[in-house]
């Protein structure tokens, strides 16, 4: 058996003013916002794109001036405040009114983290992320950002913003090439891969949205985002001294012979899932700046090994019922168990994960290959039989005397 990885406001501040400071409270001239998100993947409530928008989200504000010499300076106006969605995709202030100042504003927004001015008050800088340990409470981190708007003409109009996704998404999927076993799969587990960072939001526009095909037609969009480089992203500044290990613990999973299960996805949209995983990029495309995390190698006790790889926890049985010309059916009560725990399996070489894209790996069950390695020794999960032949030479009756045969004598 042989595993294969298959390979995403100017604002003013309302209180306590003096009657030369009081400005008109015209609901028109207040800041709200239109939201889009990139598609994403994602376990109901805590994952979003366009046709699951977060309810809430805080937005902060600032204005910048360039002095005479080409220096820029940069004053916050608001800092966390609360948007709450109040239609299909407008969201409005519910921390305080704020209003269009005469100067262009900057927007920066999130969802899921808690990010701080730069020490300049150019953007905002989230310090050590961390992700969820727990797979199940993993939260899809978004952020916006919005350069330089300006009061819409129309006063009813609406501030366009667009999230993109901080995290990659990591799910996994089974396929049985043969017939002569039956697999179950209860678990996976990714391996000694990153777990925290810094992250700098861009100081750039995060347009366009990316959409999924057929989104802006189907009830439920499929399919990954476009693919190819995503432009005016955040950076993250990785921990590559942090590192842990993540699970998605589920019902067994059957992989039955010709099928090609999803481990992870549990809707049959594909659309949302309880098993996703967020988890902290690395690696670029850029050759010139790669941050790689170390692979096992696939050789050794990998239970030994600090670097990153994956464990299924998976039975495979013996189909006895299969023949070479039709596939059966497993028997547990009279089919042997040829393995019973977890496997390990090499990750692919130089992996990268990039913020905002999706990973599908299928664990591929082949007619050939040693199915993995038994994480605590290093042997091969599935060893097929083979077979070295001798025949024993024929042993002679009497190994003493050669008996001559003559015509007996004829009787009289």
């Amino acid at each position: 058996m042989k595993k294969v990885l298959l390979g995403t406001l100017a604002v003013l501040t309302l209180t306590a003013c003096s009657k030369d400071e009081v400005i008109q409270q015209n609901p028109n001239d207040e800041i709200t916002f239109t939201v889009t998100a990139n598609k994403a993947v994602s376990r109901a409530q805590d994952g979003y794109c366009n046709k699951s928008l977060p309810t809430t989200f805080k937005v902060w504000a600032n204005v910048s001036k360039t002095e005479e010499g080409g220096t820029t300076t940069y004053k916050p106006y608001f800092s966390g405040d609360e948007y709450t969605k109040t239609g299909e995709t407008t969201y409005k202030n519910t921390t305080i009114n704020r209003y269009w100042p005469s100067e262009a504003v900057s927007f920066f927004a999130c969802k899921n983290a808690t990010p701080a001015w730069k020490s300049d008050n150019s953007t905002l800088v989230v310090s050590d992320f961390t992700v969820n340990n727990d797979v199940t409470k993993q939260v899809d981190f978004i952020y916006a950002t919005v350069k330089g708007a300006t009061k819409p003409t129309d006063a009813t109009a609406t501030q366009a913003i667009n999230f993109r996704h901080a995290l990659s998404q990591i799910e996994f999927m089974a396929k049985n090439l043969n017939s002569k076993i039956y697999v179950e799969i209860s678990s996976v587990k990714v391996k000694h891969v990153y777990n925290q960072g810094t992250f700098t939001f861009p100081t750039e526009s995060t347009n366009p949205n990316r959409k999924g095909p057929g989104e802006d037609s189907d009830p439920i969009h499929s399919g990954p985002a476009t693919k190819g480089d995503i432009l005016n992203q955040g950076e993250w500044n990785v921990n590559t001294s942090s590192t842990h290990d993540y699970t998605a613990s589920f019902t067994a999973v059957a992989v039955k012979y010709n099928t090609n299960p999803s481990l992870t996805v549990t809707d049959t949209d594909k659309e949302y899932n309880s098993n996703t995983m967020y988890l902290m990029p690395f690696g670029k495309n850029d050759p010139s700046t790669p941050v790689y995390i170390p692979i096992w190698d696939g050789k050794k006790k990998p239970a030994d090994s600090n670097k990153a790889y994956f464990q299924i926890t998976a039975k495979i049985w013996n189909v006895a019922a299969t023949t070479d010309a039709t596939p059966g059916t497993v028997n547990k009560t009279t089919d042997l168990v040829l393995y019973d725990g977890e496997i390990a399996v090499k990750m692919p070489d130089n992996t990268v994960w990039e913020q905002g894209k999706r990973y599908v790996y299928t664990f591929v069950f082949t007619t050939d290959g040693n199915g993995g390695s038994d994480p605590s020794t290093g042997d091969p999960v599935l060893t097929p039989i083979t077979l070295d032949v001798t025949v024993d030479d024929f042993v002679d009756g009497d190994a003493d005397k050669d008996v001559d045969m003559t015509d007996p004598t004829p009787d009289k």
